[in-house]
């Protein structure tokens, strides 16, 4: 992220992320991380997350959490 503007700024980061190919009906977008970030004119920097096992998780029909493989789109 670059601010390229004149002032100094905040924006909030989100991380969303979607299961592309569930075996149950999953929202399009979850999220699943923010961070305020403030920079100076000019200035830029790298954000990062970290995503958890359990933050891709669901319950299945029996109510069970689990992780399907497959992929996912982060967003």
């Amino acid at each position: 992220m670059k601010n390229v503007g004149e002032y100094e700024g905040d924006e909030i980061v989100q991380l969303y992320f979607h299961d592309v190919l569930a075996s149950r009906t999953r929202p399009i977008k979850e999220l699943e991380g923010f961070k305020l970030v403030s920079l100076k004119p000019g200035k830029k920097k790298t954000i990062k997350f970290n995503l958890s096992t359990e933050q891709l998780a669901f319950y299945d029909k029996d109510m069970n959490l689990i992780v399907e493989p497959g992929a996912f789109e982060v967003i």
